[in-house]
Order: C-alpha cells, then structure tokens, then sequence
C-alpha cells in the first residue's frame, strides 16, 4: 500500500430486505475503512452480504442506516441525481460478464463512457486506442467482441473501465470464468493499475487462485465482516 489516506470509509452500514414475512439483513452494522492504493478482495459465502457491500460502495444500492464515504463525499445523503452524476466521475465497474456490446468494435466499447461525458466521438476513439495500448489490445480495437478471447474481453472490460481515470475501480468476480492463467493476467493488470496510479480497486471475489494478489482480504459471513486481515 502506498499510502494511508482514506478512500472508502464505511460505519455501521445495516441494509434488509423482506422476505415473505420476515426481515433478512444483509449487512448488520458494517465498518470498514478502504485506502488508496489498495487492492482490497471481499470474500465469504454465497449470501454473506458481499455482493450487496459492493453495490452500497458502487451507489447503486442504499444503506437502511450508517454511513459511506468515498472521497470525503456522503453517499447516504446524495440524491440520486448526485450519486449518478458521483459514479460517473469517480467510479469504474468491472463485471464477470463482459458486457461489450456485440455490434461495435472494442474501440468502440472503450469509447462509450467518454462517449457519455460528451466527448467528441474522434476524439473518444483516439483515448480508447491508446487504452488498448496500455491494455495490450491495440491490435484488436477494429475487431469485434466476439473475435476475442475470454481473457482479451475482460482487457477489453478493464480498459473502458479505466478510459475515464476512476480513482476508485470495484470489481464483481472479474476472474471466475476465466482459466487460472488468465485470471493471473487480470489480477497483474489490476494490481499494476492499484499501486502505480494510487487508485483504490475492490473485488468481490469466490476464486480462492488469485487471493495472494490482495493487499488486504475483508472475509463476510451473515451480513457482518468477521475479520479483516493481510
């Protein structure tokens, strides 16, 4: 880690759904502090609240009560104009799935979110060519998504999520259909991105091969973080 300035800062976040006719908690009483050139991996069992921690942190999800911070912005107090407005500037998503739209080349799919913020369509062609670059791509940004590999996809996704310079980058089980090698490569990538840029990325992870590229692992049961450890 690189530094020990805060980028994420989470206080007793509680988040419950109903179920029929009771109340299931997601998370109960969450606190976690995340910093800036920090890999940080989300790991624990299928229901353990990992999922819905990570879209309380990307603001797509709202907390019942506490508190998140990113970048010294409250999201439990933002509109939802502002949270959108917040995600678009400071926030890249990395899915599982890739999510490239089929019909356009993957300078095209790097392209889109500049694309969003208004970018002259010449000009976001040019960035997501250098992206690629960066990416190891460059060679396939006339090609199309289903042209690539797996692993030469989820570049691709690493890419357009990158093309904006998000500080914080959050990841959904970027590696887990991918073969270890591959997934290797990802997490290389990440990391690199991590610690050479000082941008904070969490993945939420059930692919116990790459655990090793964390700088700190947060382990979940029943909605709780158990323990927080290098």
């Amino acid at each position: 880690m690189t530094t020990k300035e805060k980028s994420v800062i989470i206080e007793n976040a509680y988040k419950s759904y109903s179920s029929g006719n009771r109340q299931v908690h997601a998370l109960a009483d969450v606190s976690l502090d995340i910093y800036k050139g920090e890999l940080m991996m989300i790991v624990g069992p299928s229901g353990s609240g990992k999922t819905t921690l990570l879209s309380v942190i990307g603001g797509t999800l709202r907390l019942n009560s506490g508190s998140i911070s990113i970048f010294d912005n409250p999201l439990h107090s933002m509109t939802p104009e502002e949270l959108t407005i917040f995600r678009k500037k400071h926030i890249g998503f990395i899915f599982q799935q890739f999510h490239l739209i089929p019909t356009l080349t993957i300078a095209e799919n790097v392209a889109i979110p500049l694309l969003i913020h208004k970018i002259p369509a010449e000009k976001a062609i040019i960035q997501a060519e250098e992206m690629l670059e960066h990416a190891q791509l460059f060679d396939k940004a006339q090609s199309l998504p289903r042209e690539l590999s797996g692993g030469e996809q989820q570049r691709a996704a690493i890419a357009r999520a990158l093309i904006t310079e998000p500080e914080l980058v959050i990841c959904d089980e970027p590696t887990s259909s991918l073969d270890a090698a591959t997934g290797k490569k990802i997490l290389e990538i990440l990391r690199s991105i991590t610690h050479n840029t000082n941008r904070s990325v969490i993945i939420v992870t059930h692919d116990s091969r790459i655990l090793d590229y964390a700088d700190r692992i947060a382990e979940m049961s029943d909605g709780t973080i158990k323990e927080v450890h290098d």
